[in-house]
């Protein structure tokens, strides 16, 4: 990816070679590789201090790659937009706050690899930061990105609400991401335009995944083995603490592509058998049915002794 990417560079602005620099980007075998993401840095942000919400087109769940100025555009408006979804409904707009950003965790490339927007948190709860991006190159492929970032988690059940509206693929949790921990498994729901979306591969990261180099750049997605179902569910058990990824890719033909990615934060199991409280919970179901069976012992023997 990133050769095809200086190779492109060589080319002058023009409509056949920004079809060309977009085939490269987004249509197959690179439209299964490349999705465009927002990019969480950090989880939780206090009210009144600022998040920066990164997006880029990327396949490693926690660094950025490539940005529009690899396809000689500026985006507008209708290319990129983003929100900032607070719990209670009310929004804030992110749209004219993006502007062109090295990230200095990125992939070494010519050029930005990335577009950031900072606002200022004003409410408690959770946040979702939901952006996207849509591309219509004609004669050759148009292709709709949407990402969501559920940061601030609290049991509020907002990251559960589905916010894409009805031209986009979202992923949606069917559970409280509050609840979210390394060994419980997670429902998801994939929608295509609002309805549930089947037979769709599922690709997840998170911050342990290595980096390794794919037969299209940096990578670190994975595929989970089972696809999305009838209803367009599937299950991700986080393996790992901190951020996690979900993402899918569909092809809906005719060159058109929507892709969809979420990122939320796992805690550590609160799991364990070290002792405490938890331990003798855990034990005494087996002590009271210990007990049961001795019973009849322990009444026998006082008899005996009272006949003494």
């Amino acid at each position: 990816m990133k050769r095809l990417f200086q190779m492109t560079a060589k080319y002058r602005l023009g409509r056949g070679a920004l079809a060309l620099i977009c085939t490269v980007l987004l249509c197959p075998p690179l439209a299964e590789a490349h999705y465009f993401s927002v990019i969480p840095k950090v989880s939780h942000t206090d009210v009144g201090k600022e998040h920066s919400v990164i997006v880029s087109f990327t396949h490693i769940s926690k660094q950025a790659q490539y940005d529009y100025s690899f396809m000689k555009l500026v985006p507008d408006r209708e290319m990129l937009n983003g929100r900032l979804i607070y719990k209670d409904g009310t929004e804030s707009d992110l749209t004219n706050l993006f502007a062109a950003y090295d990230d200095p965790d990125g992939d070494e490339v010519t050029g930005i690899d990335s577009r950031r927007a900072v606002a200022r948190i004003t409410k408690e709860g959770t946040v979702t930061a939901a952006c996207r991006t849509y591309l219509n190159i004609p004669g050759a492929m148009v292709y709709t990105g949407f990402s969501k970032h559920i940061f601030n988690i609290a049991a509020d059940r907002h990251s559960m609400a589905s916010v894409g509206g009805g031209e986009v693929a979202e992923i949606i949790p069917l559970s409280d991401l509050a609840g979210a921990s390394v060994g419980m498994p997670i429902k998801f729901k994939l929608l295509y335009k609002g309805n549930p979306y089947a037979g769709a591969v599922i690709e997840y990261g998170n911050e342990t995944t290595p980096i390794i180099q794919g037969e299209e750049g940096p990578e670190n997605l994975k595929k989970l083995e089972t696809p999305s179902d009838e209803e367009g569910v599937f299950t991700y058990t986080p393996d790992s603490a901190g951020r996690n990824t979900v993402a899918a890719m569909l092809d809906v033909g005719g060159g058109t592509y929507y892709s969809a990615t979420l990122s939320f934060e796992a805690k550590e199991s609160s799991g364990g058998s070290s002792g405490g409280c938890n331990a003798s919970s855990a034990a005494m179901p087996a002590l009271l049915l210990l007990l049961g069976s001795l019973l009849p012992v322990i009444k026998s023997g006082i008899k005996k002794n009272a006949k003494r």
